[in-house]
């Protein structure tokens, strides 16, 4: 009864330094690559997360200037807007005869910003559900090297940029998305490596609405992307189900051009961004993980990419089988 308690309390805890911190101030278009990657080892869990998202980050995602019209600016060169987002998320990774790796995400998001007139507007509301599967072609669930085939699919259950009075208050992208792509692993005594590459497709929405007013028959069509990575993870300390791992990932994204009835609105480029993880593993059962993301690392810096700035992720893993 005792240890009941204490890992109750645990949970508790924990549960407060993810989900616990007011999102008031503080998303949504998201066209970069998932917070979690695939390619988990353990047969099931179940994870929590929020995801802080400033201003410069919104700016680097390539969205069209027009999305900025409504939001007061605080500086031009840097661009920074009053303007901040936060995602928190649930989703679910499992394994299926040891060669198939199923998992699903649902985010919910909180967005914020200050008109030019200094009212503020604010919108808080699902993601765009997400579902993926990989197919190990080498190696199984726990083997110290595998490669996999993996796609994902994203619904468009958020709200769209094209049916909210500000495109940036949406949570979605209005359109269904589907990634195709490949990972592989592989481990050595205390050091892991993983690598993934995928493709996103374009997508075209036919808009109801722009800014609040009608607008009938005019489309946006998103870009497509190719996103790719590199980590390498180095486990610190193991006791028991106790363990310490720190890892580092390097991301790039090349996008291709996005345009509004027909004509350029944003063109394409490609950015890098920098992560650094820390995890702890308290028992068999749960771990604690915060990430540190730094956009974009400068090997390409453009005029429409500008900003650079610090994404910080907090997340929880419940491991109900160990």
């Amino acid at each position: 009864m005792r240890r009941l308690s204490l890992k109750s309390f645990s949970w508790a805890f924990l549960l407060g330094i993810v989900l616990g911190l007011h999102p008031a101030k503080l998303a949504a278009l998201s066209l970069d690559a998932p917070v979690f990657l695939p390619g988990d080892a353990s047969k099931f869990s179940v994870d929590l997360y929020r995801y802080e998202k400033p201003s410069s980050w919104w700016v680097n995602q390539g969205l069209p200037e027009t999305f900025f019209m409504p939001v007061s600016q605080l500086s031009l060169t840097p661009k920074v807007y009053q303007l901040h987002g936060v995602e928190y998320g649930i989703g679910a990774t499992g394994w299926f005869l040891d060669r198939f790796q199923a998992r699903f995400h649902l985010p919910f998001e909180t967005n914020v910003y200050t008109s030019p007139d200094l009212s503020s507007h604010h919108s808080a509301r699902p993601g765009d559900l997400e579902a993926g599967l990989s197919i190990l072609g080498v190696g199984r669930r726990d083997s110290r090297f595998r490669a996999a085939l993996d796609g994902l699919v994203r619904f468009p259950t958020g709200r769209s940029p094209f049916r909210a009075v500000s495109p940036l208050l949406a949570t979605g992208t209005g359109f269904f998305r589907a990634t195709l792509g490949a990972w592989g692993s592989e481990r050595v005594g205390r050091f892991s490596f993983f690598q993934w590459i995928n493709y996103q497709n374009s997508g075209t929405v036919h808009l109801d609405q722009w800014a609040g007013l009608p607008a009938p028959g005019a489309s946006f069509q998103w870009p497509d992307e190719w996103n790719a990575g590199l980590q390498a993870a180095w486990r610190v300390f193991k006791r028991g189900s106790r363990e310490v791992t720190l890892s580092y990932e390097f991301r790039a994204r090349q996008s291709g051009h996005s345009y509004l009835d027909g004509q350029l609105a944003v063109p394409g480029g490609r950015i890098f961004s920098s992560i650094g993880t820390f995890r702890v593993r308290a028992d068999e059962q749960m771990a604690l993980e915060g990430q540190v993301t730094v956009f974009p690392v400068d090997f390409h810096r453009v005029a429409y990419y500008p900003d650079s700035g610090v994404l910080l992720t907090v997340a929880l893993h419940y491991y109900p089988w160990g």
